[in-house]
């Protein structure tokens, strides 16, 4: 339906009469394509699809930080020609696509896998020593990540209890278990002995990225005694597998809740 020219705001009338009294052409290219004027002073095309009611053609890449956000939108504006793309944590979708007819390429959409607070965290401390106090505070304040977290749980109130002791040596158990032995020296007992017992190994449970799904991870667990203060810390394993995990669950999310397979690599 057309607009009144007395509807018209007074800024759109006097753009359209100079395009009128300058223009030599006024044309477009192509089904769909974007009108254009030729102006008289210095033969310029002028391009006038901001005075069109809707644009020509979709443009723009949107970014979005949730998959199910990401696979919403795909779903939304997909056809035949378009593609997914992934490198890395990242995956981009081109619905105008090179096809059957060249595609401009120029309507996308992207998704970036960002980093869960829990994989942060974890690997923020990977192979960082700590000190016996430090270490104590990180499990309890991450323990809900930690699988079967009663040998940690009992370690931690272990260690909390004796946290002014001097640890003089270890030994290495058959079941792969570190005891630790200590002298604890009180007001009414000199030289009392103890001993705190480490397991060889622990397992997380979280996921790498936001509203991801979790999987196991393997931590060992070392320690060091150094002037009869205690340092402890964990290594995780197979991080860079773990990851690449978790990236691969992500992308057989998106191909199945948009029915496009995704090319690894950039479009």
């Amino acid at each position: 339906m057309k607009t009144p020219i007395e509807n018209l705001p007074d800024d759109a009338i006097k753009s359209v009469a100079e395009l009128v009294t300058s223009a030599q052409t006024a044309t477009s290219v192509g089904d769909g394509g974007k009108p254009f004027v030729i102006l008289n002073d210095n033969q310029n095309v002028q391009d006038v699809e901001h005075m069109l009611a809707r644009p020509t053609r979709k443009t723009g890449c949107p970014t979005f930080v949730r998959a199910q956000s990401f696979m919403d939108y795909v779903n939304d504006h997909k056809s035949e020609a378009s593609r997914i793309y992934t490198t890395g944590s990242t995956l981009t979708a081109v619905f105008d696509h090179h096809w059957t007819e060249p595609g401009w390429g120029e309507h996308r959409a992207s998704y970036s896998m960002r980093s869960s607070l829990e994989w942060q965290a974890w690997t923020g401390k990977d192979r960082q020593k700590m000190a016996q106090k430090e270490f104590c505070e990180f499990i309890e304040d991450n323990n809900a990540d930690i699988v079967g977290r009663t040998d940690m749980v009992e370690l931690v109130r272990t260690l909390q209890v004796n946290s002014s002791v001097d640890f003089k040596s270890f030994e290495r158990g058959d079941n792969g278990n570190a005891s630790l032995m200590f002298i604890k020296t009180t007001q009414s007992k000199a030289g009392e002995r103890g001993e705190v017992e480490l397991p060889p190994t622990f397992q997380i449970g979280i996921p790498a990225f936001e509203g991801g799904e979790k999987k196991l991870l393997t931590a060992k667990l070392r320690f060091d005694i150094g002037d009869g203060k205690l340092r402890l810390w964990f290594e995780l394993q197979h991080v860079q597998r773990t990851l690449n995990e978790h990236v691969d669950a992500v992308v057989a999310t998106v191909a199945k809740g948009t029915g496009i397979n995704p090319f690894y690599g950039t479009p």
